[in-house]
């Protein structure tokens, strides 16, 4: 055998090494309506991923349990403060509708890493082809529409792609209070301070970005299931760059941005212009 064809030989084999070691640094699992266990070590994050954007409402009492719990577009980033002694169940909404169960347990030894969680009607993601080279972009699907609007606001403008699909929208820059609703566990509706600062329309969606200042001197909690909307199921998805909300005296950690994705426009969503 020449030289030239052991080299072949051994490139080839030490790629179908490579490609394994970098699969099994990714966990798959179905969603067939049962708990999704997810095994965290206290203090390294890990990133859980899911088939389309989610919400996550998680009460104060809980999030003391974590030193990091986030959430952008389809991903969830985590970390466990401690250990636990019970698993703790966390609910994730996605855009569909669909509520992802999760049980939150700690391990000694270190997970598999990012945690991709597939719906058990999605054959080809299951086999592990949901991305595909040369697939057409679901210039409607709220992923696509939510990094639109992230990347307009902060990408460099020179990276900033045109798409003719989307045309923007001129917002009524005005401040608003009780754009959310208050409860028993949160002061959102007479602390958080809303202003619209840019639009956009797709055939079949708004778009808009929201910038959220709170006001008071403590922390609150950025709770998408509390914004207020005046006809139910206008408001498809809202997706924040941060869940919770340090006291004004933090500066720019007293702030985030949302983007809310809807089917009237944004004055018929919350009828207070």
């Amino acid at each position: 055998m020449s030289t030239r064809l052991v080299f072949v030989f051994l490139f080839v084999i030490f790629g179908f090494i490579f490609s394994g070691l970098a699969t099994a640094k990714q966990e798959r699992v179905v969603f067939d309506n049962q708990p999704i266990a997810v095994g965290l070590v206290p203090g390294a994050e890990r990133v859980v991923e899911f088939p389309d954007v989610i919400q996550v409402g998680v009460p104060a009492q809980v999030m003391n349990l974590f030193t990091g719990l986030t959430f952008v577009d389809n991903k969830l980033f985590i970390t466990l403060k401690e250990q636990i002694k019970q698993p703790l169940r966390l609910i994730v909404r996605g855009a569909d509708g669909t509520n992802y169960i999760l049980n939150i347990v700690d391990t000694e030894s270190s997970p598999p890493g990012r945690l991709v969680v597939h719906r058990s009607t999605d054959s080809d993601s299951v086999r592990g082809q949901s991305t595909r080279p040369g697939a057409p972009q679901h210039i409607d699907s709220y992923p696509f529409l939510t990094r639109y609007a992230m990347q307009s606001l902060y990408a460099p403008e020179r990276l900033i792609q045109t798409n003719y699909s989307l045309s923007q929208l001129s917002v009524n820059a005005r401040p608003m209070m009780h754009f959310f609703r208050c409860s028993n566990q949160s002061t959102a509706c007479r602390s958080l301070r809303v202003t619209p600062i840019a639009g956009w329309q797709s055939q079949r969606h708004y778009i808009t970005a929201l910038k959220i200042e709170n006001l008071s001197e403590h922390a609150v909690e950025v709770d998408p299931r509390l914004v207020r909307v005046i006809r139910p199921g206008v408001l498809r998805t809202s997706t924040s760059m941060h869940g919770r909300l340090l006291g004004h005296q933090h500066g720019d950690k007293s702030q985030t941005v949302m983007v809310i994705i809807h089917t009237v426009p944004f004055e018929q969503v919350i009828g207070m212009y």
